[in-house]
């Protein structure tokens, strides 16, 4: 799933939708397209915080019990992207790994994203060359069996 068009590629185990990630019922049309029962889904996106989280939140549903999900990069977020009081991802997960619970600038994605917290298996958000005080730069999250 990108903004960018890649239906030009073809490979049996490669499928494209083409979607912009900036709003979430844009993510739940291209996710409609899909077949659940991902093993693994990457976020190699925009690198956008919001971008992020509504791709976690629209595309947790098609993760298999067991499946990893994700996110790249969460040390760097384009400014032209990310809003100014939006929770970033990094800080986000690095407090949901010591709580257990999310706090967000907003209401309503802190609501949704803690309605997922039963079936986060784990959460781990890896430093930057496993440094321990590296910027965050690789979150991964396992779905509960």
């Amino acid at each position: 799933m990108d903004v960018s068009d890649f239906s030009w590629f073809e490979d049996a185990r490669f499928d494209f939708v083409q979607c912009d990630m900036d709003k979430r019922e844009n993510i739940q049309e291209a996710a409609a397209k899909l077949e659940p029962g991902f093993d693994i889904i990457l976020d190699d996106a925009s690198h956008a915080s919001h971008h992020q989280q509504f791709g976690l939140l629209e595309m947790w549903p098609l993760l298999k019990p067991g499946g990893m999900y994700i996110i790249e990069d969460l040390h760097w977020q384009p400014r032209t992207y990310e809003p100014k009081v939006f929770t970033k991802t990094g800080d986000l997960f690095q407090l949901f790994q010591h709580r257990r619970t999310f706090e967000h600038s907003d209401a309503e994605m802190e609501r949704d994203l803690n309605e997922l917290v039963p079936e986060i298996g784990f959460a781990y958000v890896f430093p930057n060359g496993f440094r321990k005080r590296g910027a965050q730069k690789v979150l991964v999250l396992q779905k509960e069996y």
